[in-house]
């Protein structure tokens, strides 16, 4: 399965390989490249925000198609 994420400005979609949050300053998960989807006002809200991608690559995917998940205002 192929995960894509639209950011919040409408203006990037990007297939995603890992993701992470970054939270005073510090990147909290990272893969090669550093793309800002979004921005949350806490911590918290961003944690969310992964909760909800996570459930989408849990997500069956028996034709292999791919998902595209659009990251919400705050």
């Amino acid at each position: 399965m192929e995960l894509w994420i639209r950011s919040q400005d409408k203006t990037v979609l990007t297939k995603i390989n890992s993701i992470g949050i970054e939270y005073d300053k510090k990147l909290i998960g990272y893969g090669n490249v550093c793309v800002k989807l979004g921005e949350y006002a806490t911590k918290e809200r961003a944690l969310e925000v992964l909760d909800e991608i996570q459930k989408y690559i849990l997500l069956p995917n028996t034709d292999n198609s791919a998902y595209v998940y659009e990251m919400p205002k705050d």
